[in-house]
């Protein structure tokens, strides 16, 4: 679904948007930039310059026409978009866009953290990682110099922060459960007209199937360029998740995920640990034993075919489900 949207128009001098019912927030006079809120459900950010002709809007649009944004499909972003042009008394169709977000928000078995802090960037992925201290992992995103970025974070926590008991009485009958674990990814996409050969991409062609799936692809594009951790299978028989068996799947984990290598790499590192003590601490045959007890744990691991934190099918789901 949509969400923040940046978009610029173009008036001739004989057309002029309504700015008169406007609250002014403050102008750049160097510039000759007029800044102005549009109030609604939540205030869009409206700026109009006399010199160039050039109206340019920003903000939620699921905020601003409904409150939230947990859900917003293509009737509603029409209407909107209609409610908008009323309010200004002008056209925004064939308003270009200059960024918008492209997101899916779907329901997860555990709580989102526990996925957002194991994904991280594909080595070779140009991608700076950001975890925002205050979320306390509640959000992360991956952002390219200068370009697109990609978010994570747990929707229904951003929900009970933000909104009061009314407004969640109003997403709940969108589908929110407040007793359910919500994960939103989304795509912040800055240059649309890159994806539309060059040339301006309208608030129209959002309409339009075709241009809308390159909106979503493009969030595929940057989900792809992160990726899960690795996991190990866990035994379904608890005489194989003794203490020590417990400690390998931690510690094998850790390792070939900060390695991004198989556990034999991790078992050789162990057998260099153990080699490294002292004979004085240590006989051969002592160290003999370590590595078959070693190597008798080890022989019960089993790399996962998918992991469990990978988000992908349900990604995909949410997409396909979308009403567009």
């Amino acid at each position: 679904m949509l969400d923040y949207i940046a978009i610029s128009k173009p008036f001739s001098h004989k057309d002029t948007p309504n700015l008169s019912n406007l609250q002014m927030s403050g102008v750049d006079y160097e510039r000759g930039v007029e800044y102005f809120k549009i109030d609604g459900c939540e205030r869009l950010a409206v700026s109009w310059s006399e010199q160039t002709r050039i109206l340019r809007l920003k903000g939620s649009l699921p905020y601003y026409f409904q409150g939230h944004n947990f859900s917003f499909d293509k009737q509603t972003f029409e209407e909107a978009v209609d409610y908008l042009q009323g309010r200004l008394g002008a056209g925004l169709w064939d308003a270009s866009l200059e960024a918008v977000e492209m997101g899916v928000i779907f329901e997860v078995e555990r709580r989102p953290k526990v996925y957002i802090r194991n994904y991280h960037a594909k080595e070779g992925a140009a991608f700076l990682e950001n975890e925002l201290a205050r979320s306390k992992g509640n959000f992360k995103y991956w952002e390219q110099s200068g370009g697109d970025s990609l978010k994570m974070y747990d929707a229904g926590r951003n929900i009970k922060m933000k909104q009061g008991w009314r407004r969640r009485e109003v997403i709940e009958k969108a589908g929110w459960n407040p007793d359910g674990n919500y994960m939103k990814i989304e795509a912040h996409i800055r240059k649309p007209e890159q994806m539309n050969g060059g040339r301006p991409f309208l608030l129209e062609d959002c309409l339009e199937p075709a241009k809308y799936g390159l909106l979503r692809a493009r969030l595929r594009e940057l989900y792809n360029q992160i990726e899960a951790m690795k996991t190990l299978e866990t035994p379904t028989d608890k005489k194989n998740l003794t203490t020590q068996d417990l400690l390998a799947l931690a510690y094998v984990e850790e390792y070939m995920n900060a390695h991004d290598c198989s556990p034999d790499e991790a078992k050789k590192r162990l057998y260099e640990r153990i080699n490294a003590v002292e004979d004085g601490t240590l006989t051969n045959d002592d160290k003999k034993a370590r590595k078959r007890q070693i190597n008798a744990l080890f022989g019960k691991l089993k790399i996962a075919e998918t992991s469990e934190y990978e988000l992908g099918g349900k990604l995909e789901k949410a997409l396909a489900a979308e009403v567009w």
